[in-house]
């Protein structure tokens, strides 16, 4: 018998099944799991929908509870991570107890949808708040770039070479952060106003950037609280420097360009063959082009049914850090 209910912590094995079976390339499953869903606090994931037939897990639509500012009020919202049906049961009622749940759930976020998730959008008229636009800058002295052209040169994997402790970048110096406790945050946990803003806070940055097994980096302005998270992908084969996260005040909008110059000092040292970033703003978007960057299309797709953040035109300062789209 087909059924739903909510995730429990029990599930952690069968989850696990579930995923092999729905993903069978993917190599990091386990840890996946276990550094987002089972990371954190039942009452953050509690509002997880599991779909099985019988005792076997068959769909999930997985969420993590957080907070936003919106037009200068903190709401509690929902970030939809993974919505997925095994082929062999899309057509039973699996879909239809999903239906249901983003029909009740009217303070649920999404980006970078799956196609299940882009129908339920569409039917449940969501509504499309920003683009998270993916920019690329190669490094066109990486050794791993020219050797693509003419394998020339030894090459030393960029995991084995050290991260910088400070980064200079004209008047601004940042500082590696080897433990939350030394981050600093608005009290508020936000940086700007008058936009969509998703929460920061200490729990926040100890959760997503400083588990035990992190493949993070997080750099900070000394004196201030100006960061960027980052971590090596490999893109074709080739190494790339990811900014996952980064927060500053959109009122000193040259701040970014520190953040980027500071980056790019980090990917050569570490010789990446580029720098890869997403930007959900506009003022972004422009800095990264003038720069040239290179961008990958419109972007992933930010939409929600959350009322409070469709009845006005805000911008949205989102990064990968808040939805699933830094792990896929």
């Amino acid at each position: 018998m087909i059924y739903s209910r909510n995730i429990s912590i029990e599930d952690r094995e069968a989850l696990e099944i579930f995923y092999r079976k729905a993903y069978p390339q993917r190599k990091d499953i386990k840890k996946y799991l276990d550094s987002t869903l089972f990371s954190l606090p039942l009452s953050q994931i509690k509002d997880s929908l599991i779909i099985c037939d019988d005792d076997k897990i068959i769909g999930v639509n997985l969420c993590i509870s957080t907070k936003a500012m919106i037009n200068n009020e903190e709401y509690d919202i929902v970030w939809s991570y993974d919505t997925l049906v095994l082929p062999d049961y899309r057509t039973t009622d699996a879909g239809t107890f999903i239906a249901e749940f983003w029909y009740k759930r009217k303070d649920i976020f999404g980006a970078g949808l799956s196609e299940i998730s882009e129908k339920m959008s569409k039917v449940m008229k969501s509504k499309f708040i920003a683009y998270a636009t993916a920019y690329i800058k190669f490094n066109l002295t990486s050794r791993y770039l020219i050797n693509l052209i003419r394998p020339i040169f030894p090459l030393q994997s960029v995991y084995e070479k050290e991260f910088p402790l400070t980064l200079s970048v004209q008047d601004t110096k940042f500082q590696k952060i080897n433990s939350p406790e030394d981050f600093v945050v608005p009290e508020s946990g936000y940086w700007n106003n008058g936009i969509i803003e998703f929460k920061r806070d200490i729990d926040f940055i100890a959760w997503r950037f400083f588990q035990s097994d992190s493949r993070y980096t997080v750099y900070q302005e000394i004196g201030g609280n100006v960061y960027f998270a980052c971590r090596i992908i490999e893109w074709h084969n080739i190494p790339l420097l990811y900014i996952v996260d980064y927060r500053f005040d959109l009122a000193q909008i040259e701040v970014f360009n520190d953040i980027i110059d500071g980056a790019l000092i980090l990917m050569k040292k570490l010789n990446c063959a580029g720098l890869y970033i997403r930007c959900s703003l506009e003022p972004l978007r422009e800095i990264c082009e003038k720069r040239h960057f290179l961008g990958k299309g419109q972007g992933a797709q930010i939409v929600t049914r959350f009322k409070p953040a469709t009845k006005g035109d805000y911008p949205v300062f989102f990064t990968a850090a808040d939805s699933d789209m830094d792990f896929k």
